[in-house]
């Protein structure tokens, strides 16, 4: 059964022998059996599902992750040096990373993140296929400009934030021969 620590969105947390991040919580009031949680989870090992959603209270050893507890050392074996080093560079490149909300847009406009990462000078307008892909459910766009205007920049940008946000897998760039358009 579940520990008495609440899940709550962005927490880390071990379902299924598995760590996951959890990237959702519904509430749920039963009158008899008092409050459950439906949890949306990606898990972060990489094996067998990358997803899943469950109901808190009634999986088998689940628990929350607090960012600040310590591991239970006393009942695991040392870290190989590969390991450690991998993940020293994984919390470096964390802390690097600007948080982002896991669900919805803000109010106003989201946060961008993508615009940080890059060693360019943006120019505002190459900007705007970005703001109009976090718009859209689906990210479908063709960015179709004067030949220098950065294409490639926005193409970076969007693909830097869907990443971030954890909303694209797969990506698909056609690029035209561009001696077909001369003759």
């Amino acid at each position: 059964m579940s520990t008495e620590l609440q899940p709550r969105e962005g927490m880390m947390a071990v379902v299924r022998n598995r760590r996951a991040m959890i990237t959702g919580v519904q509430p749920y009031d039963a009158a008899e059996h008092g409050r459950f949680h439906l949890v949306e989870v990606d898990y972060t090992d990489g094996l067998g599902a990358e997803s899943d959603q469950l109901i808190w209270e009634v999986e088998p050893a689940t628990r929350v992750v607090e960012p600040s507890t310590p591991p239970l050392i006393e009942s695991m074996q040392p870290m190989e040096l590969r390991e450690f080093d991998a993940m020293v560079r994984a919390a470096r490149w964390s802390a690097l990373t600007p948080t982002l909300p896991f669900s919805g847009l803000a109010k106003d406009r989201p946060p961008l993140a993508s615009p940080l990462y890059g060693a360019v000078a943006l120019e505002a307008y190459q900007l705007v296929p970005l703001l109009r892909a976090l718009e859209m459910p689906r990210v479908t766009l063709m960015l179709a400009d004067a030949v220098g205007l950065g294409k490639t920049i926005q193409a970076g940008l969007i693909l830097r934030e869907l990443m971030l946000r954890r909303r694209i897998r797969r990506v698909l760039v056609i690029s035209l021969d561009t001696q077909q358009w001369r003759r």
